[in-house]
C-alpha cells in the first residue's frame, strides 16, 4: 500500500485504514462489515464511509458515499437538532 494512503485528513476528520475496528469506551472493538460495505456513524448521522473505497484509496468513492450520507434524512434531522440547540444559546 502506498505510504500516502495510510492516513489522510478530509474536512477535519482523520481516517486511518482500519475500518473494521472502532474505539468505544477507550477500547477498540471489531465491527462487522455491513452488507453494503458502507459504515454509518451513530454519533454523526450522515457520516458514511465506503470501506472498500477507503482501503483502495479511491477518493471519489469515499466522497460519493459521504455525499449520499449527507443527503440522507437522518443527517438533515441531525443538522436541525444542532441548529435548534445553537439557537438556544
Amino acid at each position: 500500500m502506498p505510504e500516502e494512503c495510510r492516513a489522510e485528513l478530509i474536512g477535519g476528520i482523520v481516517y486511518i485504514l482500519s475500518p473494521r475496528r472502532m474505539l468505544q469506551r477507550g477500547k477498540y472493538k471489531e465491527v462487522p462489515l455491513p452488507a453494503d460495505g458502507i459504515f454509518r456513524s451513530r454519533m454523526f448521522p450522515g457520516l458514511w464511509i465506503d470501506a472498500e473505497a477507503m482501503l483502495r484509496c479511491h477518493r471519489q468513492g469515499v466522497l460519493a458515499a459521504l455525499r449520499r450520507g449527507l443527503a440522507a434524512p437522518e443527517h438533515a434531522a441531525f443538522v436541525a437538532k444542532l441548529a435548534k440547540h445553537a439557537a438556544k444559546k
